[in-house]
């Protein structure tokens, strides 16, 4: 049985032996914590909450079309109608949202040409290496040494989607400049809006064609009545994608260029490589100290 117990007392002591050692070992992780914490850019995100546009219809989704199906013969296959918002976050994540946000060159630059923000005077530095600042485009030789996927992951690494427990969703843009940080988020919104509209128009009008022509096959009163409910609900899809400002998201609070940094907390840096500083010279003194006195018993 293992009865050994620490002497606190002990410890204390051997720990101030060692006060002298402790304090440079700790002092030097504390200077380093503050060159670290300062070395690191400032980050600035800008944020909107937004919440789904839904259209009032019957519940006559999965239900209606199983329906035809069984008096078709048709087969359909597939879950629960996924909603606007399920869509919308898949869609932003692809590499085809990214290929429209690609069309505007301003947008590559901002994403991998910037090196840092001035916040006094507003100006951007950006990496020499990168950007050709005579001709205002990327160096090719810089462009050819990065893949595809790491440009698209370096721009996922600064969007965040948090649905909130109101049912609404906040979606959040983070880069060097606060300005660029709301900027891509203006763009995101609208552009994903415009992506999912797309989505959804064509699925409708693939839907319609198919409605209508087993509307017009079709003898039965109570298949017609289900198609011209399922009809309904596709025409209204297009007539929202018509006439609404806003196909998925309406706004519920805007973005804004925000005026503080949201990262890094250099306080916290600080403090945290310091108290690992200290643990880690009371560990190392303590072993120091034992192994002497074993030495000592050698001898």
């Amino acid at each position: 049985e293992f009865n050994e117990t620490i002497d606190f007392d002990l410890l204390i002591k051997k720990l101030f032996n060692s006060k002298l050692t402790i304090f440079i070992i700790t002092s030097i992780f504390a200077i380093s914590s503050i060159i670290i914490a300062l070395s690191i850019d400032d980050l600035y995100t800008s944020d909107m909450i937004v919440e789904e546009v839904n259209v009032e219809s019957e519940n006559i989704g999965n239900s209606g079309f199983g329906s035809i199906g069984a008096l078709t013969g048709f087969t359909f296959s597939g879950q629960q109608e996924k909603t606007k918002t399920v869509i919308a976050k898949e869609v932003i994540t692809t590499r085809d949202f990214f290929d429209e946000l690609l069309k505007d060159d301003t947008f590559i630059i901002e994403l991998l040409a910037i090196d840092s923000f001035d916040s006094k005077s507003g100006n951007l530095r950006y990496n020499q290496e990168a950007y050709d600042i005579k001709n205002g485009q990327l160096k090719p030789a810089f462009l050819e040494s990065l893949s595809y996927n790491d440009i698209h992951q370096t721009f996922l690494n600064s969007i965040s989607w948090t649905e909130l427990e109101s049912g609404s969703t906040k979606i959040a843009v983070t880069h060097l400049s606060p300005y660029i940080a709301k900027d891509w988020l203006d763009k995101i919104f609208i552009t994903l809006n415009d992506s999912v509209k797309n989505i959804s128009v064509d699925k409708a009008n693939k839907s319609l064609d198919y409605l209508n022509d087993q509307l017009v096959k079709s003898n039965a009163a109570e298949l017609t009545k289900l198609i011209s409910a399922l009809i309904e609900k596709e025409i209204k899809t297009l007539m929202l994608a018509e006439v609404s400002e806003y196909f998925v998201f309406s706004i519920v609070d805007s973005s804004r260029v925000p005026e503080e940094k949201s990262y890094p907390h250099r306080a916290m840096i600080c403090i945290i490589i310091t108290i690992v500083g200290f643990i880690f010279a009371c560990f190392a003194s303590l072993v120091r100290q034992n192994n002497t006195f074993s030495l000592r018993k050698e001898h």
